[in-house]
């Protein structure tokens, strides 16, 4: 079934970032309607995959509301027209010819620089590969793609990256209610790094990725990759996480598809919840 088939891709889910996850679900979620699967089964199916995710649990609650097709629907439009308000807020803030610094995968973060190189701002990228995972890379070749010049650094080198870049801009797994941001191990060494270095730090995010109160006051579980990708020598125990909290002291401004907040902290509006 086609619904099974949009779940069961461990490469993009491995790799892709939150906003296109949380699409892939809805979608997966829809089909199970239609497919007249056991959308229950669906649902724990997609928290199990990414239980870090806001908007996989934005797309969960959904398909859980009274009326999913329509719900899911709803999710997929804002989904879209959430990223190019996005990216013409965010690419606003990238100077001339500026180096930006970017960790992990994240559409919102390339769609901020696909505007950018559009309105003839000429910025440039340093990527970090993203380990674990890797997914970096995959974020490297979006950007070469999308006409912005990019260097892969490693991610041990993101302190003298952050004195060689203009600004840092990452994406986000999910907003917290305190203005905290979870995302990819590492961005807060990345967060730190640009405190030092004097330059700022911008999470791109679309309001989906607010964490839903509902799915639990204490946000996100961790999540671990797996311990072979580090290869242990026998005899040596692991830890692999994957994700991490940003506090919110360390993000100059959060950037959404409603414009730019300072401080980082998504508001409790009417309209955030889906």
């Amino acid at each position: 079934m086609r619904w099974r088939r949009l779940l069961d891709d461990p490469a993009f889910f491995a790799t892709a970032g939150a906003g296109d996850i949380g699409a892939r679900v809805a979608e997966a979620l829809l089909a199970c309607i239609q497919e007249e699967g056991d959308l229950g089964a669906a649902c724990e199916e997609a928290l199990r995959l990414k239980p870090a995710m806001a908007t996989v649990h934005r797309a969960v609650a959904a398909a859980r509301s009274p009326d999913p097709p329509g719900a899911l629907a709803d999710y997929l439009r804002r989904a879209r027209e959430a990223l190019p308000e996005l990216a013409r807020h965010g690419a606003a803030l990238i100077p001339e010819g500026a180096r930006v610094l970017v960790h992990s995968r994240s559409r919102a973060v390339l769609a901020v620089l696909r505007e950018a190189v559009a309105q003839g701002r000429r910025p440039s990228a340093w990527v970090t590969t993203g380990w674990p995972l890797g997914e970096g890379r995959d974020m490297a070749a979006d950007l070469r793609d999308a006409g912005v010049p990019v260097t892969l650094v490693p991610d041990a080198a993101l302190a003298v990256a952050a004195t060689r870049t203009s600004l840092a801009l990452v994406g986000a797994d999910a907003v917290l209610p305190d203005g905290s941001v979870v995302n990819k191990v590492g961005t807060h060494l990345l967060a730190l790094a640009a405190r030092t270095a004097g330059v700022p730090l911008y999470v791109c995010a679309e309001t989906l990725k607010f964490w839903p109160e509902d799915a639990g006051a204490a946000g996100p579980p961790g999540e671990d990759g797996d311990p072979a990708e580090l290869q242990p020598p026998p005899g040596v125990a692991c830890w692999n996480p994957l994700f991490e909290r940003v506090p919110a002291h360390l993000v100059t401004a959060l950037v959404t598809e409603d414009g730019v907040r300072h401080p980082a902290r998504p508001r409790t509006a009417e309209g955030n919840g889906t």
